[in-house]
């Protein structure tokens, strides 16, 4: 702060002077003022006026608030070099711009999750995108997913996305890879492929759990279960025609 000089009888003198050094605090010669996260004020502002407008990209895909979110998202780069989570902010806000089907390369995304981790490889918001590209992989390596996903549980104890998030897809993965065995050990019990079906289409992937459920009512064509699966399967698939006599089948 600065020190005060002139009359200490004169109120008005003080108050000016206070004034000129707030004034002059936030020059380029001040010092930052630093966050509760230890990061420059200004970027860590910056940071979350991105996550309002991220947040609300993805529930409205309105192309101003991508370009806002991503604006803030540049500015807290450039006032904290190091600031990775910013970085993987911009790689989760091109992922919803490739579902709200504005953007068709995921490979933007990982491009800035790579850069995320090469900043601050802290960043736990980074690791959880790893995870979900991982998961995500035909040939899918569940020990690194697992690892990526208890690092970024780790390293944000506090994050909600990091605790729960890529968790629940891997206890989905977890359960395929368990009803698999399952269906190896007896070749002849069908539910194993209902189990892996659903949680196929938990996670997204209605054509593996299509191809899953087909293979339950190749075993028992009469399996109702087996019929509901599919019937999900179609309409996620966007097949409604042949989901439809289905669920007819179904309420008979």
């Amino acid at each position: 702060s600065r020190d005060l000089v002139g009359s200490l009888d004169s109120a008005v003198d003080i108050a000016r002077q206070a004034a000129d050094g707030i004034r002059e605090s936030p020059m380029p010669s001040a010092p930052p003022i630093m966050s509760v996260s230890g990061r420059p004020m200004a970027a860590q502002e910056a940071y979350e006026k991105g996550r309002h407008y991220s947040n609300r990209y993805n529930n409205r895909h309105e192309q101003s608030d991508y370009e806002l979110a991503l604006a803030s998202f540049e500015r807290a780069l450039v006032l904290d070099a190091s600031f990775g989570d910013a970085a993987a902010e911009i790689a989760f806000l091109e992922l919803f711009r490739m579902e709200a089907g504005q953007q068709s390369d995921q490979g933007v995304a990982a491009e800035w999750a790579r850069k995320a981790l090469a900043l601050d490889e802290r960043s736990a918001r980074a690791w959880n995108l790893l995870a979900s590209f991982e998961l995500e992989k035909p040939d899918a390596d569940l020990g690194k997913a697992i690892d990526y996903s208890l690092r970024a549980g780790w390293l944000a104890p506090d994050d909600a996305m990091s605790q729960s998030m890529v968790l629940a897809e891997l206890s989905g993965v977890l359960a395929i890879a368990i009803n698999a065995r399952m269906a190896e050990l007896d070749p002849l019990y069908v539910y194993p492929y209902i189990n892996i079906a659903l949680q196929h289409l938990g996670l997204g992937d209605p054509a593996a759990a299509l191809a899953s459920g087909d293979r339950a009512l190749e075993m028992d064509p009469e399996l109702a279960f087996g019929w509901f699966v599919r019937a999900l399967a179609l309409a996620d698939l966007g097949r409604t025609a042949e989901a439809e006599p289905l669920v007819s089948k179904l309420d008979e």
